[in-house]
């Protein structure tokens, strides 16, 4: 049977997570480019840093799409059958 709740609580604030990381990815591209004054490798550095991101971004993003598409598959599920209502609503309390 699906789970209709799914709770989960995170000990980090998405956006201040993202913050420090660009930071940090700032702070190594200065220093790459200090060290080698290689701009290109600095750049390279940005570019995956940016990649990463857009790509962790989506795979959330995704991911909270398919649960939606379940619990909207269970909802009507419950609507035409009063078992699977019941047992959402004794899962409720």
């Amino acid at each position: 049977m699906s789970s209709f709740a799914h709770i989960t609580y995170s000990f980090e604030h998405p956006g201040v997570a993202r913050v420090e990381a660009a930071v940090r990815a700032s702070r190594e591209i200065v220093a790459d480019i200090r060290k080698s004054s290689g701009l290109l490798a600095a750049v390279l550095r940005l570019t995956a840093w940016i990649g990463q991101s857009v790509s962790a971004t989506l795979e959330r993003w995704a991911q909270e799409r398919r649960r939606a598409r379940d619990e909207e598959k269970l909802w009507e599920m419950a609507l035409r059958a009063p078992r699977v209502m019941a047992d959402i609503r004794c899962a409720r309390g």
